[in-house]
């Protein structure tokens, strides 16, 4: 483990020593464990901070965002939904039908129906 190697590279034209290096294969070994690591420190560093993170599943950040843009379109449907029968109503009244609006009308007009139909 504690042999020397020499890494020499030579430029072909002039055939002289361009880089020298001396080698150990520990040196070896730690060089390639460091480039590993720094190599899977940049790739974590781009999925943790970039959008790439959404490509990859289970990443509970994004179901929880997912889940409240879900809430706010059920919220703004409900509130369509009532604006779209407040403005049916004002078109019955402004028409002038003769359509009965309150509720308590209705049911007044049910039990009346009712009981008149029992007592035939």
């Amino acid at each position: 483990m504690h042999d020397k190697y020499r890494l020499v590279i030579i430029n072909d034209s002039s055939l002289g020593e361009s880089f020298s290096f001396r080698l150990t294969p520990l040196n070896v070994i730690m060089l390639m464990a460091t480039l590993t690591m720094v190599i899977f420190l940049i790739f974590f560093l781009l999925i943790r901070f970039t959008p790439t993170s959404n490509l990859i599943g289970g990443n509970s950040g994004s179901s929880i965002e997912y889940m409240k843009l879900n809430q706010k379109i059920e919220d703004l449907t409900a509130e369509m939904e009532a604006r779209q029968i407040k403005q049916d109503a004002l078109i019955k009244i402004l028409s002038e039908n003769e359509m009965s609006l309150d509720s308590a009308q209705a049911v007044y007009k049910s039990l009346n129906s009712s009981t008149k139909k029992k007592t035939k």
